[in-house]
């Protein structure tokens, strides 16, 4: 499968690199300077207002219920976000129909007033020219035609399994393990 911007990845379940073993990353930009995804199955324990710019106008954020996630092991200084369909593609990135990515804080107010989608992530998935296609080649991911309700859903545990489960069915099982495999 041709990798470009709302591939996404999954983690073979042999993933060596523990930053990215059982995850799904969405692909945001690929082209001859690199490739940008954001991991959409691990959220963090981490309160969205607390990494907030201080003047960001969003002090109620928490009564929202907007995820803030871990996008990735590079840039964990940087703050991302998705934005649905509200949006308009000239000021951010489309990367599935009613999936953006990019943006500022007016973007996040604008989408905010229109009672919009938003997900947040700190840092990215990164890779330079060359070294996705090497770990491809590598059968380190599989890769799939991303579908704008797996970007959306909020089943984070299950999305990895789910998704193995869609590649071959003989993973189907996985969707049933429990999150603590001691306690079954």
């Amino acid at each position: 499968m041709k990798i470009e911007a709302g591939t996404l990845l999954i983690s073979r379940p042999a993933m060596l690199d523990p930053n990215f073993d059982g995850t799904v990353v969405l692909i945001c930009t690929h082209d001859e300077h690199g490739t940008v995804g954001l991991t959409l199955n691990r959220p963090l324990d981490v309160e969205l207002e607390d990494v907030l710019p201080e003047d960001s106008g969003l002090e109620d954020i928490s009564k929202l219920d907007i995820p803030l996630l871990w996008g990735g092991p590079v840039g964990n200084d940087c703050l991302h976000v998705l934005s649905g369909p509200e949006q308009d593609p000239v000021s951010v990135l489309p990367v599935l129909p009613g999936v953006f990515f990019g943006g500022d804080m007016e973007l996040v107010h604008r989408t905010l007033e229109k009672k919009g989608t938003l997900r947040f992530f700190i840092g990215y998935s990164g890779w330079s020219p060359g070294q996705l296609q090497d770990e491809m080649d590598a059968d380190s991911w599989h890769a799939l035609p991303g579908q704008v309700e797996d970007v959306w859903t909020t089943d984070w545990r299950l999305l990895w399994e789910r998704l193995m489960a869609k590649i071959d069915p003989q993973f189907s099982w996985m969707t049933k393990m429990p999150d603590n495999p001691e306690m079954n």
